[in-house]
């Protein structure tokens, strides 16, 4: 990597070799996005694993093919929750509907009852118009 100073703004990018020809300005990173941590301890030894053979890649690595079937099922599952989301959201408003439809019609009846009793308060309290029984 090489380092790339911003004269404008100071800022250190670190530019990987193959793109130092790139015009793309996405491939430089920032000195605070590249990090680099020393151990407090003194490193006396190192140590080296062989090179991972070509032919053990395609156990020891996901294929392309498992990478995009995973996406997939995590998008199928996004999609799954989203809808039952959505059902519930629906089947809520419903019954929310439900009910007021239910307390309108409470209220209206109440309001019958209510004039109706007034009528019939109003009727009992009058004296009758003739004092026969029959």
């Amino acid at each position: 990597e090489i380092d790339y100073v911003d004269g404008a703004t100071g800022n250190v990018f670190l530019e990987p070799r193959e793109s130092i020809d790139s015009d793309d300005d996405n491939s430089f990173k920032t000195a605070e996005q590249c990090r680099v941590r020393f151990s407090a301890e003194l490193v006396t030894d190192v140590w080296e694993r062989p090179k991972t053979l070509y032919s053990e890649r395609s156990v020891l690595f996901y294929q392309a093919e498992e990478i995009r079937t995973f996406r997939q099922e995590y998008r199928n599952l996004i999609r799954q929750k989203l809808a039952a989301q959505r059902r519930a959201h629906l089947q809520k408003q419903q019954q929310v509907s439900t009910l007021r439809s239910l307390v309108n019609k409470a209220s209206q009846i109440a309001s019958q009852v209510t004039s109706h009793g007034i009528q019939l308060s109003k009727t009992l309290s009058e004296p009758p118009e003739n004092d026969s029984v029959f």
